[in-house]
């Protein structure tokens, strides 16, 4: 890769931050699968951070890591955040106007 060449000092250090900012918010935002043995199943559990997202049961350990990470990629594939990243131009509040539409469904 070659070095990168900077035209304009203060552009560089602020796309430096970028990266940053997004590198800290990607381990901000760690998820884990952990499979455990619990008398005759298996509990399997999707955790981001030590908070519990979703968790389940299954009879073989097998189908419990299955399940663990099919879960995993199906919260990864509808893209969840967290809710400290979110904007309000991503959710607006009640107060913006939504440029005159009707609140109700019929009309």
């Amino acid at each position: 890769m070659p070095p990168m060449v900077c035209v304009s000092e203060p552009f560089c250090i602020e796309r430096r931050l970028t990266e940053i900012t997004h590198a800290i918010r990607c381990l901000a935002s760690m998820m884990e699968v952990t499979v455990a043995k619990r008398r005759r199943s298996w509990e399997w559990r999707v955790r981001q951070n030590g908070t519990l997202i979703m968790h389940g049961r299954e009879r073989t350990r097998p189908a419990a890591r299955y399940q663990g990470y099919r879960s995993l990629f199906m919260l990864l594939a509808i893209g969840r955040r967290s809710t400290a990243f979110r904007t309000s131009e991503t959710f607006p509040t009640p107060d913006q106007s939504n440029s005159g539409a009707s609140t109700s469904w019929s009309s």
